[in-house]
């Protein structure tokens, strides 16, 4: 990732901020209606577990720019995911679906150079994960 680009999205999430816990719980929707299969994987009810999203979410992209201190937290938290059992592809359908509320909810600030940003973010927090 450049500079350029983490700066764009630790901005964008600062502007998330504010809505995020509709941006949470937008998110899931989404993700149950591209891949409803998924449901059944989150116990907990989705407002809690959106508020669970964002907050990690808010931490990893504040640090984004020094993720070599979240290295063993990021492994944790990919391993907590297998033990969901979240597996390879499920990365991509995530992906998906957070872009896809980020674009809703940041609406005349999201543009292509964002959009390409946040797919290097998580991508390269994504990588970290499944080490």
């Amino acid at each position: 990732m450049t500079y350029q680009q983490i700066s764009l999205v630790q901005k964008s999430m600062q502007e998330m901020i504010p809505m995020a816990k509709e941006a949470g719980e937008l998110f899931y929707r989404r993700l149950f209606e591209i891949a409803p299969e998924l449901r059944p994987m989150f116990k907990t009810d989705i407002p809690q577990q959106s508020r669970k999203l964002m907050t990690v979410l808010i931490h990893i992209i504040a640090n984004l720019d020094q993720l070599d201190i979240l290295e063993e937290e990021l492994k944790d938290l990919g391993q907590k995911h297998l033990d969901y059992q979240v597996e390879s592809e499920h990365y991509d359908i995530l992906e998906e679906a957070l872009l896809w509320t980020f674009e809703k909810k940041l609406e005349k600030s999201w543009n292509e150079e964002l959009k390409e940003a946040w797919q290097s973010a998580y991508q390269k927090i994504s990588a970290a994960m499944m080490v």
